[in-house]
Formats: C-alpha cells, sequence, structure tokens
C-alpha cells in the first residue's frame, strides 16, 4: 500500500481533458490537481454506492495479488 500520505501518480491525458479539468478547477477556485483528486473520490463514490465499499481488507488482497 501507499507509504507516503499524498504519493504522486503520474496520469497519461489527452491534453483536451487536462484543459477541461483546468477550466472547471478555476471555476471551482481548486487547483487542477485537487479537482481531479475531487473527480476520482466522486467516482470512487459512484462505485461503492453501487458495488459496496472498498475495505482495507479488499485493498490488502488486491495488492498482495500483484506482488
Amino acid at each position: 500500500m501507499a507509504q507516503y500520505k499524498n504519493p504522486q501518480y503520474p496520469l497519461r491525458i489527452r491534453q483536451e481533458i487536462i484543459d477541461k479539468m483546468k477550466f472547471i478547477a478555476h471555476e471551482s477556485s481548486r487547483s487542477a490537481n485537487k479537482e481531479i483528486e475531487q473527480a476520482c473520490i466522486a467516482y470512487i463514490t459512484r462505485y461503492e454506492d453501487k458495488f459496496g465499499e472498498i475495505s482495507e481488507e479488499d485493498l490488502e488482497k488486491f495488492f498482495d495479488k500483484l506482488c
């Protein structure tokens, strides 16, 4: 699992998407990074509403399989 409080994760995203996120971020008085984080949180919330909460145990099992 994550070793750092806020680890960096480089994303490869089309320029048009980044530009639109920057626009939305400006309208929300956020940085583009925080806007992307908020979008991820909203996506995770929708997923968990549909399929149930992703627990720490679920994450541990998932990451154990990767190793």
